[in-house]
């Protein structure tokens, strides 16, 4: 099955990175570079070069509705003096999604990951909160 985004060469994305600025500035706790691609801000290199590939695959139409920086109210159940669970909810946290689209009908939602340091104990508890409450499965890249 052809994707249509396989046919973009490493020369496409040089150019596509052309337009990318990083700002420099003292090193940060994961190492990671802040860029500015148009009036858009991305946390890292390697987050901008996933927005500009998701760009790609949506101007191809393998997915729609690319979406960032989507927040997801994480909700915990309240228990009752007798132990039972009640109607009662309390929103605990944020999750903020990097990447939210559409593939196939299926909803996609995408974390840029850099190395084993960036999925700290509170990304994999919120990682699965989402899973549980939502059933979302984040896909990370």
């Amino acid at each position: 099955m052809s994707r249509g985004w396989e046919h973009v060469t490493p020369t496409d994305i040089a150019r596509l990175q052309q337009r990318a600025v990083v700002v420099p500035k003292k090193p940060t706790k994961y190492r990671n570079q802040v860029t500015i691609i148009g009036d858009k801000r991305f946390d890292s290199k390697k987050e901008a070069e996933q927005w500009l590939i998701l760009q790609t695959r949506e101007g191809a139409g393998e997915i729609t509705g690319l979406k960032r920086q989507v927040p997801y109210a994480l909700f915990v159940g309240v228990l009752a003096p007798d132990g039972t669970f009640t109607n009662t909810h309390v929103q605990i946290g944020t999750y903020v999604a990097d990447f939210d689209f559409f593939e196939h009908g299926v909803h996609v939602v995408v974390d840029v990951k850099g190395g084993r340091a960036t999925r700290t104990a509170v990304y994999q508890l919120k990682k699965k909160i989402l899973a549980a409450q939502r059933g979302i499965v984040i896909r990370e890249v």
